[in-house]
């Protein structure tokens, strides 16, 4: 007789529990493999993942391997899955494939009775996620009222002992910096890449984009305005930009503003073809580091070819016009086809076409236009008759 065999699955929840209830849940089903009699075959592990959600990367790996073993076994029910849903999908995923999820610590009867009796342990699981939920979204909630920063971070600040949020100098003066340059009239774009060549990184560790100046431009938290899930409080941290500052800040508008400078006008955009994709490429603008503006013809496609200047593309056109016209034949030949009268069979086809089909409405127009007039004519008449 073939010795029966199992794997292990063990989970835990927050980064805030130890790494060694792993350990304690592995422990408890290694006993119990030794005692009943069970070869392990692989142990599965997850660190830090709710059992609310089934993105987790050796859960599914267990589930995608299922046939590996008779049995997956667990310290209790709630490891496997606290969601009422997941629990029954996975649980008949492994049934498909013979194999059996077992509790180590709760002794479900292989009896028609121990489906209720599982069920009731799903329920309770589901049940305790979802209190344990509310329990810390109200004791985040009161942690707000006391403006505590529940976790998040943000440039310029660190936690304190007191949970609340403290400054940090030398984060605050880059913030105070990217406020001055903001109000000097530099962009946001232009900011950026000066923080990424000093070495300016978030809180994350990433390199200072756009996006995290602009947000830094716009976060009441520099004025002192506390904030999370919808509890606000003006003075509830330290600020670290004053209230006309922030204000001077966000009245900025950006240097390029197309209705009051004049930008070149892209008579090619929409007729310039890309040689790598054959799509059309349009007009771009911008300045650079000196301030100076320039002008490019794009493709917006594929990005494979480079930018080309207008002023260069757009001479090197009409250098190629002017030679192609100054052959008498060729310049003959164009007008011709401008003016229509050497025009392309098709073309002329088409013409022939539309004119043919103007002069049909405006035939049918003239013919409605006549018959509404004799009906008003003819009920006039029949009108007076009654009259009379």
């Amino acid at each position: 007789m073939s010795q029966k065999t199992a794997v292990l699955y063990a989970r835990f929840s927050c980064s805030k529990q130890r790494e060694a209830s792993i350990e304690d849940q592995l422990r408890v089903c290694r006993d119990w493999c030794a005692r009943e009699g069970y070869a392990i075959v692989a142990e599965y592990c997850d660190y830090a993942i709710s059992g609310r959600t089934d993105e987790r990367p050796k859960f599914q790996q267990m589930i995608a391997n299922a046939g590996e073993s008779d049995i997956v076994l667990v310290y209790m029910m709630d490891r496997f899955s606290r969601d009422p849903f997941d629990a029954p999908i996975y649980k008949r995923e492994l049934q498909r494939h013979g194999v059996k999820l077992v509790s180590a610590l709760e002794a479900i009867p292989d009896s028609p009775e121990g489906i209720i009796y599982e069920k009731l342990l799903e329920g309770l699981a589901a049940c305790e996620s979802r209190k344990t939920s509310i329990r810390s979204r109200r004791g985040m909630e009161g942690n707000a009222l006391h403006c505590k920063t529940n976790g998040v971070r943000c440039f310029g600040y660190k936690t304190g002992e007191d949970g609340r949020y403290e400054i940090v100098p030398e984060e605050a003066e880059i913030v105070r910096e990217v406020f001055r340059r903001r109000i000097h009239g530099e962009s946001v774009n232009s900011i950026a890449m000066d923080l990424r060549q000093r070495g300016v990184v978030s809180r994350a560790g990433n390199p200072i984009k756009d996006t995290f100046v602009n947000c830094m431009l716009h976060n009441d938290k520099y004025r002192g305005i506390y904030s999370w899930g919808g509890i606000t409080k003006k003075g509830g941290m330290p600020r670290i930009v004053s209230e006309e500052t922030f204000r001077r800040a966000q009245m900025v508008k950006s240097k390029k503003q197309r209705r009051n400078e004049h930008w070149g006008e892209f008579a090619l955009s929409g007729r310039v073809i890309c040689s790598a994709c054959g799509r059309n490429m349009r007009g771009v603008s911008g300045r650079g580091s000196s301030k100076r503006k320039y002008e490019y013809y794009a493709c917006g496609s594929c990005k494979e070819v480079k930018p080309v200047r207008r002023d260069w593309l757009e001479e090197s056109i009409v250098d190629a016009l002017r030679e192609l016209l100054s052959n008498p034949e060729e310049a003959r030949r164009i007008a011709e086809m401008c003016v229509g009268a050497g025009e392309p069979k098709e073309v002329a086809e088409h013409r022939k076409q539309a004119a043919a089909a103007l002069r049909a409405a405006e035939t049918g127009l003239s013919n409605i236009l006549k018959a509404g007039g004799a009906g008003n004519r003819g009920s006039g008449h029949q009108g007076a008759c009654r009259g009379a």
